[in-house]
């Protein structure tokens, strides 16, 4: 005789399953109307030897290469050389730096999914939309009204 077992309903506090690297990668790419880079993560030696050259982003858009993180813990640590390497390669490609990070374990509470960009990036978008005055004082640093 066979068993038939319950599927068990799904709810906010289950353990999610996520996406894997790769899928976090693709889902970004539609999102943002660009494509995944054959061979993210990988190193290759640049020819100056720089440091953080020759390491490659994850997903390439018109105006940004995203460089993607994930993590199944609640916290994650940003390190320097992530940042440092992911402006390089974008900057290498005449684009904005970004990352995505994607914490597995937050599900329907706040969003799972954050993006990290430069804070001039932002209070440049901020400006674009209408919803920041930033207002240049004479020592050229930035005041907020």
């Amino acid at each position: 005789m066979i068993k038939r077992v319950k599927k068990k309903k799904s709810n906010i506090f289950s353990k999610p399953t996520g996406l894997t690297p790769t899928e976090q990668e693709f889902d970004l790419a539609e999102k943002v109307g660009g494509y995944r880079l054959t061979g993210s993560g990988a190193f290759r030696p640049s020819i100056k030897g720089n440091e953080g050259e020759g390491y490659r982003s994850d997903v390439d858009s018109k105006k940004y290469r995203f460089e993607c993180k994930q993590t199944k813990n609640k916290s994650m640590s940003v390190t320097t050389k992530w940042i440092e390497r992911a402006t390089i390669d974008a900057i290498t490609h005449n684009k904005r730096p970004a990352m995505h990070l994607y914490f597995k374990e937050i599900r329907n509470i706040c969003s799972e999914k954050c993006v990290m960009i430069e804070e001039s990036e932002f209070l440049e978008l901020l400006e674009k939309a209408g919803e920041s005055e930033v207002k240049k004082e004479t020592n050229g640093t930035d005041i907020f009204r």
